[in-house]
């Protein structure tokens, strides 16, 4: 199972990933279907995360969770 840090990080990782395709779609003056769908899918993903986490994430400690998934991966 991912578990709630994973989905904060795949939440974080399509944010990543969303930005950059908003920001092509409005610059080439077409509508940013798939860049809103990616930020919409990561702030689900983030708000899942944080809501039923059950000691939730404080800034400081989101470095060691991000590391943390990463040593997991690989």
């Amino acid at each position: 199972m991912i578990g709630y840090d994973g989905l904060l990080v795949i939440g974080a990782f399509l944010a990543w990933l969303g930005i950059p395709a908003c920001v092509a779609g409005w610059s080439n003056g077409k509508k940013p279907v798939f860049g809103i769908i990616l930020l919409l899918a990561a702030a689900v993903n983030i708000a899942v995360a944080y809501g039923y986490s059950p000691t939730g994430y404080s800034f400081s400690e989101l470095p060691s969770v991000f590391f943390s998934v990463m040593a997991r991966l690989f």
